[in-house]
């Protein structure tokens, strides 16, 4: 039986927390009331703090190791990229959620941001290249 993953003090497992600050990220009907998230998406550690995680018994410690031991989809063989930790110009910590895989699209309905592989990036920039000459030249 594999050992869960649980914070000291609320007996709350790491995925629990990173599951719901993924939530709070990419849902903003599931945010706590008062939560500080700034234009780009990214959410403020300590806001976090003191909107939820307070009144679950979870400190900047364990959010922070939450975030970091799941930091990438492990469902996934890929293990896609699911938070990125920054500081904002005042030092405050920010969270940044990514977006689900295959879900971040542009008002065209193409999908935008990071692919895969370099081999998936090749791929695109070539079709993107023909596309364009194709319409340069009919």
């Amino acid at each position: 039986m594999a050992k869960r993953d649980r914070s000291r003090s609320s007996g709350r497992t790491s995925e629990w927390i990173a599951r719901c600050v993924v939530r709070f990220g990419r849902y903003p009907d599931n945010r706590p009331q008062g939560l500080k998230i700034d234009a780009n998406g990214a959410i403020q550690v300590s806001s976090l703090i003191d909107t939820w995680g307070r009144s679950h018994g979870i400190n900047q410690e364990q959010l922070l190791a939450a975030i970091q031991r799941h930091m990438f989809d492990e469902r996934r063989p890929t293990g896609n990229l699911r938070f990125s930790i920054d500081s904002d110009a005042h030092g405050n910590m920010l969270v940044r959620v990514q977006p689900k895989r295959g879900h971040a699209k542009t008002g065209a309905g193409e999908k935008t941001g990071p692919h895969a592989t370099p081999a998936c990036a090749r791929w695109r920039s070539q079709a993107t290249s023909a596309a364009v000459s194709s319409e340069a030249n009919g």
